[in-house]
């Protein structure tokens, strides 16, 4: 499947926005773009909502605006898919030192290194990447680049919500974590960043390698399903 064939109104494309399509708030005119290629500027590599925009709400429009469009990834035509876009994440994230642009916080190649060759779902691996890099969607990074008014998490109306905020923080979250298998209680006073809380988990002595990639493996799950 690639952006001339997903279809913007039917079909499932926005990770992390129920219920993954466009909801027009109101009716949409014949003439309207149908695909997620016709959103795309190809030679700019950015997003173009200007057909849509006076259609859809500021929540549908914030969750597409954040999904970033790799100037590498995105073929001229406009075609993508899953299988191709995971075999560039891989090559280009694998054993590599990424510096974040909004912070001098640089994150340990060995982070990418278990992350791409740890035992689960390509999807949870891609998962994984993305919130340890900041591509989730959160009213945080949204707040940042001036598509919301506010950082504040809507579940808990206290603090940011930034991804680790959502992932392990928030009082919801806390509670499904130390009611999951592992019975984890995420200390906001130890918890730094999600690089730096896998890192700290492989150098542990306190378990042996079998112990560890079963808690990881159980990490990536349940972050994945939060």
């Amino acid at each position: 499947m690639n952006g001339n064939a997903i279809n913007i109104w039917s079909d499932t494309w926005l990770p992390q926005h129920d219920p993954g399509y466009l909801r027009a708030s109101c009716p949409v005119p014949l003439h309207a773009p149908t695909v997620v290629a016709e959103l795309m500027d190809k030679d700019h590599h950015t997003w173009d909502l200007s057909q849509i925009r006076a259609f859809i709400s500021s929540l549908d429009d914030q969750a597409i605006m954040a999904i970033p469009i790799s100037n590498s990834a995105l073929p001229m035509n406009g075609r993508y898919s899953v299988k191709s876009g995971y075999y560039y994440l891989m090559k280009h994230k694998k054993n590599q030192v990424v510096m974040k642009a909004s912070s001098s916080h640089v994150i340990d190649s060995n982070v990418w290194f278990r992350i791409w060759n740890c035992k689960r779902l390509p999807k949870i691996k891609i998962f994984l990447w993305r919130s340890v890099d900041g591509f989730l969607p959160t009213f945080e990074i949204f707040f940042k680049r001036k598509l919301c008014q506010s950082p504040i998490c809507p579940f808990c109306k206290d603090q940011p919500e930034s991804i680790e905020h959502t992932l392990f923080l928030c009082p919801w979250a806390a509670k499904v974590w130390f009611a999951s298998c592992i019975a984890y209680r995420p200390l906001p006073q130890a918890f730094t960043s999600l690089d730096s809380w896998n890192l700290d988990l492989w150098l542990c002595e306190t378990f042996n390698l079998e112990e560890k990639g079963w808690i990881i493996t159980h990490f990536a799950f349940t972050s994945w399903v939060i």
